[in-house]
């Protein structure tokens, strides 16, 4: 993708057919309420986008290449600021996909070796990626194993019947110890069940999320 600073004055040339024309916008807080190309999927998706070019960002800092991720409805990119910014379509765009990004004169400077330089830096940024990721992967190798294991014994006939199990034992105990000195430790373990139960649940919930995303990825 070629990067035209400001400094330099474009004009459309309209006697050009089938060019594109798309205008851009900084989406604020505000706008996101309103814009039809803002939908709660198209905000995590924008979101995601941000998160993995910021991890990128680093790779990228000070070079003369920069990325670029081009959706429908927004546009992410590292600027020659070395910061991360999406700007929205206000029109939907119809090509997608990932781009190396570079400014115009640089472009000028590299052009006669331009193939050649882009290779060499494309094989530097994959093999930083993959050492990130081979990192990554060691870290969260044994959680995905864990989860797995939640995963695969899993039964939630099993886990209502326990919890249900659990609070009729507890009530009995409330009944039985009524008026006693005791109470107060039965209100106390029904507050520990409780508590325990909802966090399975909302562990479970997270899990299944995680792998809605995961999915829309593949």
């Amino acid at each position: 993708m070629l990067y035209v600073p400001s400094k330099f004055n474009i004009k459309s040339d309209n006697n050009i057919k089938n060019y594109p024309q798309v205008n851009l916008t900084i989406e604020d807080d505000e706008d996101e309420e309103k814009n039809f190309h803002t939908a709660t999927y198209e905000q995590e998706n924008r979101k995601r986008t941000e998160n993995m070019m910021n991890r990128f960002l680093k790779i990228v800092k000070g070079g003369m290449y920069k990325l670029a991720v081009v959706q429908k409805t927004y546009m992410t990119i590292i600027n020659r600021h070395d910061t991360v910014e999406s700007y929205i379509f206000t029109n939907p765009f119809v090509t997608t996909g990932v781009y190396f990004v570079i400014e115009l004169e640089s472009f000028y400077k590299m052009a006669s070796s331009l193939d050649r330089d882009i290779l060499n830096f494309e094989q530097l940024f994959t093999n930083k990626i993959l050492s990130e990721v081979d990192v990554e992967i060691n870290t969260v190798t044994p959680i995905l194993n864990r989860v797995y294991k939640d995963i695969n014994s899993f039964s939630s006939r099993q886990l209502s019947a326990k919890y249900s199990e659990r609070v009729d034992k507890l009530s009995n105990l409330m009944i039985s110890n009524r008026g006693t000195s005791k109470m107060t430790d039965v209100y106390n373990l029904f507050s520990k069940v409780r508590t325990e139960n909802l966090q399975k649940l909302i562990y479970y919930e997270e899990i299944i999320n995680f792998f809605k995303d995961v999915k829309d990825m593949i």
